[in-house]
This record gives C-alpha cells, sequence and structure tokens, in this order.
C-alpha cells in the first residue's frame, strides 16, 4: 500500500477576493475554484507536489452541521466546523490516496489505532464547466491531516497555470509545530505509514499544533505573514 502523501495546504482567509488579489501581486498565480462570482476557494498549483488552497469557509449552522454528520458522521461534523473558527492563516493539511486504496487504508489506519469518519464525496465545478469530484475522510484526531481522493477526471492544469512571476516551483518542505514534536512526528508517521521527514515535513516544539512555515523552492525572497494573510512563506 502507498504511503499517504502530502497533497495541499489550506489557508484560510476572511475575504477570498482580497486574498486572490494579494498572493497575485504577491507574483502567484492563482486559479479560481469555480465561478469568481460564487467560489469559496482558490487555488496555486506548483509545477510539482502539492498545492496551495486559499479558502474562505461558509459559516457554521446548525443544518449543516447536520447534513454533515447525516453523510459522514460526527468526526467530519467536528473537523468542518473548526474551519470557521475566526483568524487568517493555514489551518489544515491533507494527504492523498488512490481511490482503490480506500478500503485498504481506512482498514489499516483502523488497525493502527485511528478513528476516522465515513468517506464522503465532495464536488465543485470549476470555471470552465468541468464538475470535478473527489471524497474525503476525516480523523477524529484533530492534529493529523485529512485523507483526500483523486479528483474526477483529474483536474489538469496548463503549464502557465503552474509557473508563478515570483520564481515560486514547488512547495518544498511543510514546516509544523507541536508542543511534544516527539510524540507528534511518531503519530504522524504511523498515520502516513512513512517518515514524515522523507516528505519534507518538519516539526519544531511549539505552543500549539500548527503549520509554522511553507517552504517553496524558487521564491525570490521570503513573505512574512502579515503580507500573506496569515501564512509564512519562506525560500526553500
Amino acid at each position: 500500500m502507498s504511503p499517504r502523501r502530502l497533497s495541499h495546504v489550506l489557508i484560510r482567509v476572511a475575504d477570498l477576493p482580497a486574498a486572490v488579489a494579494t498572493y497575485r501581486a504577491l507574483g502567484f498565480t492563482c486559479v479560481w475554484g469555480s465561478d469568481p462570482a460564487r467560489a469559496h476557494n482558490a487555488l496555486i498549483y506548483f509545477e510539482e507536489g502539492p498545492f496551495l488552497e486559499l479558502f474562505t469557509p461558509p459559516a457554521p449552522s446548525k443544518a449543516r452541521d447536520g447534513a454533515i454528520s447525516l453523510v459522514a458522521g460526527s468526526r467530519a461534523a467536528a473537523r468542518i466546523r473548526r474551519w470557521a473558527t475566526p483568524g487568517e492563516g493555514p489551518i489544515e493539511y491533507a494527504v492523498e490516496i488512490p481511490d482503490f486504496e480506500l478500503g485498504a487504508t481506512r482498514a489499516d489506519l483502523k488497525k493502527a489505532g485511528f478513528l476516522m469518519s465515513r468517506p464522503f464525496r465532495a464536488r465543485r465545478r470549476r470555471p470552465d464547466g468541468i464538475e470535478l469530484a473527489w471524497w474525503l475522510s476525516m480523523p477524529s484526531d484533530l492534529e493529523l491531516p485529512f485523507l483526500m481522493g483523486t479528483y474526477r477526471p483529474a483536474d489538469d492544469q496548463p503549464p502557465e497555470a503552474r509557473r508563478h512571476v515570483n520564481g515560486a516551483r514547488r512547495v518544498a518542505a511543510l514546516d509544523l509545530s507541536h508542543p511534544d514534536p516527539t510524540g507528534y512526528a511518531a503519530r504522524l508517521a504511523r498515520y502516513l505509514g512513512d517518515d514524515p521527514g522523507g516528505q519534507g515535513i518538519t516539526i519544531a516544539a511549539g505552543e500549539t499544533c500548527g503549520v509554522a512555515a511553507l517552504r517553496i523552492e524558487g521564491l525570490a525572497q521570503d513573505i512574512p505573514p502579515r503580507a500573506a494573510h496569515g501564512a509564512a512563506l519562506v525560500r526553500a
């Protein structure tokens, strides 16, 4: 079975159009996830590897909570409810597995002691009209990344959508913080089925668990959180 590989990092923003304008001014190419008039996310793709997702989560509601709980269970509802808390910056990262490994992966994680939500489908329609579908499964442990299946059809992007005038080529490393970095690294390794360091994930001591910085290869200069809606973007 394949190791769970880093898929993307979610960066919560308060005003999506403003965030897209900011990131474009910083030299990133941003692709709207759907019709810009209604979109709740925009994506930053690279030549290879994980992408970044700028997103504004919908406001929490009992009806939405209930619908998610009905389809995927309370673990997924709790996870998604957390996305709507105040503040900007990286709040989550996801790992991807092939669709055909879903059953085996869930069984493997259960055997390792991880509780997962029921898989549920998500979809969005790109600005060009192509509808993408994929599945998600959320661990009850909020410090671990959620699982994501591959986009169907594949979310292919032309080369120009992956090029950035600031020189960025790929997310080379993900710097995480945790009060117990050694313990968290061991837990994450069991969850990923792989050494986190082999995927460019580093873990340092910090007051809370979270994404401390994104190390981006090719970036011309470091970009502090205050200039990037809470995300620290540093040269790899």
